[in-house]
């Protein structure tokens, strides 16, 4: 079974992303004994951006050399990549957020919302904003043009994650007390919430327009409809028993769904649900592991998933061992 889904979702990342002479075929692990605290990709996932250090580190298509990389003010601990994938978004260990141009790869600006560390950074409204969160637990934003930060609201917890989609104007944010609330870009006022998570929420990704997936310390993966922000809803949850689930991702293609997901233990998950045949696959990291993202399109199968203390790992599903259901 695993051999005809590889074949149906062939690597495709490998001969159309990468050039041959850097094509995915083997697990590779990039910057070995360092924190990786954040990773992204680009909207066509054709691009990698990750912090390492005071580096800022943007994958080309054509090239896997990590070698080099942009220097930013502090450690890089939040990464997000422009829904027009030409800006990254940083944020750092002191509280600042700073935007990169892709092609030039030169910083254009540089702000501190924070006191503290940055957990998340988010360009909305068309690059003219940052939306950011913090260990101080104020979600804010931030006037590219002006400089001028406004604290949208002072949580008891912090907001561990948030998630962008310009074209509904809305952005989404989850954190410490479980609860997932939907933003309004323009206004910044919050359309609707709703609790998720008995405990701490870790992460969330937008698969469609109407859904998207959170994830945290309660184990549970969980599938919210948001086609109406003010009253969102679960469609559908995953409880994995004895973990706390720190990162997700999902790819949705005609074929079905996939699902890519890392714990505390450093167990890396992939889940295929495809033409009403389902396969799990899975590697240990044996680290405490921060965020997973699928690389390339839905025929790919390649992930990257950013470590506590070995660094980085891009990992091709087909080196994966397969799982029993």
């Amino acid at each position: 079974m695993k051999a005809i889904l590889i074949a149906a979702f062939s690597l495709a990342f490998a001969s159309s992303c990468f050039s041959q002479k850097n094509s995915i075929n083997d697990i590779v692990r990039l910057n070995k004994g360092k924190t990786i605290y954040d990773l992204d990709v680009s909207k066509g996932r054709t691009m990698l951006a990750y912090g390492v250090g005071n580096r800022v580190v943007i994958l080309n298509p054509d090239n896997i050399d990590d070698s080099t990389g942009i220097a930013v003010p502090d450690k890089v601990t939040s990464i997000d990549i422009s829904e027009d994938s030409s800006k990254v978004t940083f944020g750092t260990m002191t509280g600042k957020v700073g935007i990169i141009d892709i092609k030039s790869k030169t910083i254009e600006g540089v702000f501190t919302p924070h006191k503290e560390v940055v957990t998340s950074a988010r360009l909305i409204n068309g690059n003219k904003g940052i939306v950011s969160s913090s260990y101080d637990s104020n979600l804010c934003y931030t006037d590219t043009e002006s400089k001028a930060t406004t604290i949208i609201q002072k949580f008891e917890k912090e907001i561990n994650s948030i998630a962008v989609q310009d074209s509904l104007l809305q952005f989404i944010t989850i954190g410490g007390d479980g609860m997932l609330n939907v933003w309004n870009s323009k206004n910044l006022q919050s359309i609707g919430k709703m609790k998720v998570d008995n405990s701490w929420g870790r992460d969330l990704v937008y698969w469609s327009n109407k859904r998207i997936s959170t994830c945290g310390d309660a184990g549970t993966i969980r599938t919210i409809n948001i086609g109406n922000p003010s009253m969102p809803y679960e469609e559908e949850k995953e409880k994995h028993v004895l973990s706390r689930i720190y990162s997700i991702d999902i790819l949705s293609s005609r074929y079905g769904n996939i699902s890519a997901s890392t714990d505390n233990y450093g167990k890396v998950k992939v889940k295929c649900n495809i033409a009403f045949n389902e396969s799990v696959y899975g590697h240990n990291i044996n680290d405490l592991t921060y965020k997973i993202r699928f690389i390339g399109n839905s025929e790919s199968l390649i992930v990257a998933v950013a470590t506590q203390k070995n660094g980085l790992y891009i990992i091709p599903v087909s080196k994966m061992s397969t799982l029993k259901l």
